[in-house]
């Protein structure tokens, strides 16, 4: 390891933090793996800020629907590489950022699901490289409770769905500003208790 900081000039000063050298290891990490030819951030999220989302009756400005990948079979990555202290978790504390992880994109998943989505003008879709490894206290979007605030979508139970794999959807309106709306004499805001 320490030919390759040589090499590409890096030099670790007693002056710099510890931060700083971390900063520098991830850069020269990044830096060896593409000179490998492989991918700096191989799992990526997916999301989108929908303008004008109705749900319960009420339509909100803009709420963030966050996409996951169902029914994934084999990991992307390592667990153990993709995910801190993973040898000293038991089976059950595994549990979580493992199905977190399996719920991210690869970079070609995530592009197709965002091609995919931007056949709707309202959303404005985003990708998100993740940052590995992940911290072991994860935990993926299907462990949340659908609720009066947050619910699923299933993305790919829609009749033009043309994707290879499934995909869902998370949100929550808890924050989100409900739309104003009104006429000439009133102005309402809707809002839920």
């Amino acid at each position: 390891m320490f030919k390759n900081f040589l090499t590409l000039g890096v030099a670790l000063d007693s002056e710099y933090t510890k931060y700083d050298a971390y900063l520098q290891l991830n850069c020269v990490s990044a830096i060896l793996q593409l000179q490998a030819g492989g991918d700096v951030n191989p799992l990526f999220a997916v999301y989108s800020l929908v303008k004008y989302f109705a749900y319960q009756g009420t339509r909100y400005e803009e709420v963030k629907v966050s996409w996951f990948f169902l029914e994934r079979k084999k990991p992307l990555v390592p667990y153990a590489e993709a995910i801190q202290d993973y040898a000293q978790l038991d089976e059950k504390e595994r549990a979580f950022p493992e199905a977190y992880l399996n719920e991210l994109f690869s970079r070609e998943e995530a592009e197709a699901l965002k091609k995919y989505l931007e056949r709707q003008p309202a959303a404005s879709n985003r990708i998100e490289a993740i940052e590995l490894p992940v911290m072991a206290n994860v935990s993926g979007f299907q462990r949340l409770a659908a609720g009066s605030d947050g619910d699923f979508m299933a993305l790919h139970k829609g009749k033009s769905y043309s994707l290879p794999f499934k995909v869902a959807g998370y949100f929550n309106v808890r924050f989100a500003e409900p739309m104003i709306s009104g006429d000439d004499r009133d102005t309402v805001v809707n809002r839920w208790p």
